[in-house]
């Protein structure tokens, strides 16, 4: 299964909690593991496809505001989801 798929599927279970970073890999439980900075096939609108990293920490954190979630992924120094495709 392709990253954007398995992370469509623990969103959908509500399992994102169970997605852990170790060491340069995204690891969805047990099942599967890909690196943070794989590519999806999620394309932005400006035109680039987005990273596996960036998407799960959007999803993780959609419920805040466009600022607030900047200024939370800058900290962490991922790229961001930008704000026409957070719609």
């Amino acid at each position: 299964m392709d990253p954007l798929s398995v992370l469509r599927e623990y969103a959908i279970r509500g399992e994102l909690d169970r997605v852990v970073q170790s060491g340069d890999e995204l690891r969805f439980g047990s099942e599967y593991a890909f690196p943070c900075s794989a590519v999806t096939a999620y394309r932005s609108k400006q035109g680039g496809f987005y990273t596996l990293d960036a998407l799960l920490f959007f999803a993780r954190h959609h419920h805040l505001k466009h600022t607030e979630y900047l200024q939370s992924a800058r900290q962490y120094r991922l790229p961001t989801v930008t704000f026409p495709d957070r719609k």
